[in-house]
């Protein structure tokens, strides 16, 4: 009798070992992320077709948000582009019909659903963009793509209008950045309203993620306030920054060499489970959760010397932390992903029950089994994003000059950097 039925509930059996087994999205990834880390990126492409990301549409894309990184460091701008903006008008999409979600995840996991972007994720294909742009300098597009970041930020807050804002809910980095974007387009006025969201930003709600207000982005709104005559709020800035504002000097005629670094890449979600026996069931809890990493970085600068000149090293500013802000945005929608995972868990415990009770003992034992095989978080995300950036703005007189570009401790190529006068040349460290 139970070879007859061990039979019959093979498939079942298979069915659960194999859904318990299947690697997480990280753990797919894992060969993709190493060569991509070691700078091997051919290779982490041939690893990320393999995984046939694009061939499903739940994970088409990610596979969009991933390969736009590896074309970027292949330097094949245009193909890192048009897949960032792919990937943007997915995310407008699932940004309208979020409330309407497949049903499918009620009853399975939320893995077989399209992949919505985090917060921090969509404010970043923007971000990417700007920084692609800026590489090439391409300033008028690196100006569309600051105003979207913006307007990304808008949605994103208009969302949680009914609920408590999480800790990020604006993104300083975003801003600070489109500050310098429109300075060096000389739009003065839009600059000023985007370095002071940035400096309010930072200096009284970002401590979670950097620890101090950027000296430079204090510099460069101050510079901007008395560019454009604007001298009670200069002075006010001042008096709450003296140490920096001080020795302030406009250098007039003098150019500025914005250097910005990305470094490492954003750790991995990983499964948070927790099993419980419920009323004659296993009940297997499992949340998405990011690891509270260091956020220690090693030597991240430049040494500059006119040409046959002296070297002297400038250290770049902390400007964003992508792991600690993708570390609290999990843990404060724990809370909504339980809720959720709560009504799928009752759902199933129906399921269990109802076959317990059509088709016997046994047959109740192998569903309850499949049940809490494919309980699983999800753990997909943007594997290829930076984990940290620093920003270097360095006034400097018109000239060429040799730079030795330092990031996370290592001596990168040295560059010929030509300075002009009152223009802003940017410079991306990757």
């Amino acid at each position: 009798m139970f070879g007859l039925l061990a039979k019959r509930w093979a498939p079942l059996f298979l069915l659960a070992f194999a859904a318990s087994g299947c690697a997480t999205y990280s753990g797919q990834t894992a060969a993709m992320r190493s060569n991509y880390r070691g700078g091997e990126f051919k290779e982490a492409l041939t690893s990320l077709e393999a995984l046939k990301l694009q061939k499903e549409g739940k994970g088409s894309l990610l596979y969009k948000m991933e390969r736009s990184m590896i074309e970027d460091r292949l330097n094949n701008h245009r193909d890192a582009r048009a897949l960032l903006i792919d990937a943007d008008k997915v995310t407008d999409d699932l940004i309208t019909r979020s409330a309407t979600k497949s049903a499918a995840t009620l009853v399975v996991n939320d893995t077989v659903s399209d992949y919505e972007p985090e917060d921090y994720e969509k404010v970043a294909i923007q971000t990417q963009l700007a920084l692609s742009f800026l590489q090439t300098g391409e300033l008028q597009s690196a100006r569309v793509a600051a105003r979207k970041i913006n307007s990304r930020l808008d949605e994103i807050n208009k969302q949680y209008r009914d609920e408590k804002p999480g800790r990020y809910s604006k993104d300083a980095f975003a801003l600070y950045l489109s500050g310098l974007i429109y300075e060096a387009k000389g739009e003065w006025d839009d600059a000023i309203i985007d370095y002071r969201s940035a400096y309010k930003l930072y200096r009284d709600s970002y401590s979670w993620f950097v620890a101090d207000v950027p000296s430079q982005l204090i510099s460069s709104y101050y510079g901007a306030l008395l560019h454009r005559g604007r001298t009670k709020d200069a002075t006010e800035l001042k008096k709450e920054n003296p140490k920096v504002l001080d020795g302030y000097s406009s250098r007039k005629g003098d150019g500025d060499l914005i250097a910005i670094f990305e470094i490492g890449t954003i750790a991995n979600k990983e499964n948070a489970e927790h099993v419980l026996p419920v009323g004659g069931q296993v009940i297997r809890f499992s949340f998405p959760r990011i690891p509270y990493t260091s956020d220690h970085v090693g030597k991240t600068g430049v040494e500059i010397a006119p040409a046959n000149g002296k070297e002297k090293y400038f250290k770049a500013e902390h400007a964003q932390n992508l792991n600690k802000i993708a570390y609290y945005n999990l843990e404060e929608r724990r809370t909504r992903t339980a809720i959720k995972a709560t009504g799928r868990l009752i759902a199933k415990g129906v399921a269990v029950h109802a076959v317990h009770q059509k088709y016997g003992t046994f047959a109740g034992l192998l569903a309850n089994v499949l049940s809490a095989a494919t309980e699983t978080g999800d753990t997909r995300g943007w594997n290829l994003l930076p984990a940290q950036l620093y920003i270097l703005r360095l006034p400097l007189a018109p000239g060429m000059y040799d730079a030795s570009f330092y990031k996370d401790g290592s001596d990168l190529e040295k560059q010929k950097i030509e300075i002009k006068s009152e223009r802003m040349t940017f410079v991306r460290i990757k």
